[in-house]
This record gives C-alpha cells, structure tokens and sequence, in this order.
C-alpha cells in the first residue's frame, strides 16, 4: 500500500519482480518504454519479470492465496508439471499445492 519512488526501486534492485498490472498503463510494454529505471534492473535484464493474470500477490484470503502460489510455481518452474490456475474457474481444494501431485 506505499509508493516508492524508482530511484528507491532500483536501489532495491530485485533478481524477480512478479508484475501485476492492475488494468490500464501500468504494463510491462509502457514500463520499458518510459520508465528510465525500468531496464536498469537485474530482473529486467535478465529476463526474470513475470506478468501474473490476477492481482492477488498481496492480499485477501487462504484461497487466493494458494491460488496465487500456484501461479507462482506455474510462472517460475514450468517443468515442475503444475499449471497456471484458471482464474475463472479455480477450486483451491483441487490444487496440485494441496493435494499433492
């Protein structure tokens, strides 16, 4: 919930970012565009941002949150066989994460 100037951003300088753009400008496409700091980051550099498909990284409930770690894994470990969730029609109940497999 705080904004962070890009100066600050790139002093954190992450090996991952998880992008989310929340509707609107905010995409990677505009970001590397015209965000001076944007292509300056390791993540970015080395190919390591990851736009996810729901905004649910940061909040809510055990539900989005076990939906949102299998984004995670889905993004980040492809090989590991466990897909993106279907947004639409996702059952935490019968997530890879939960029950195994």
């Amino acid at each position: 919930g705080a904004l962070m100037n890009a100066e600050a951003y790139l002093g954190l300088d992450p090996d991952l970012i998880i992008h989310t753009a929340f509707g609107g400008e905010n995409t990677i496409a505009n970001r590397e565009a015209n965000d001076p700091i944007w292509n300056q980051l390791s993540a970015v550099q080395s190919g390591n941002v990851y736009e996810t498909e729901s905004s649910r990284f940061y909040c809510c409930s055990t539900s989005a949150q076990i939906m949102m770690a299998q984004e995670y894994v889905g993004l980040l470990f492809p090989d590991a066989g466990i897909p993106r969730p279907d947004i639409g029609n996702f059952d935490p109940s019968q997530s890879p994460l939960v029950v195994g497999g």
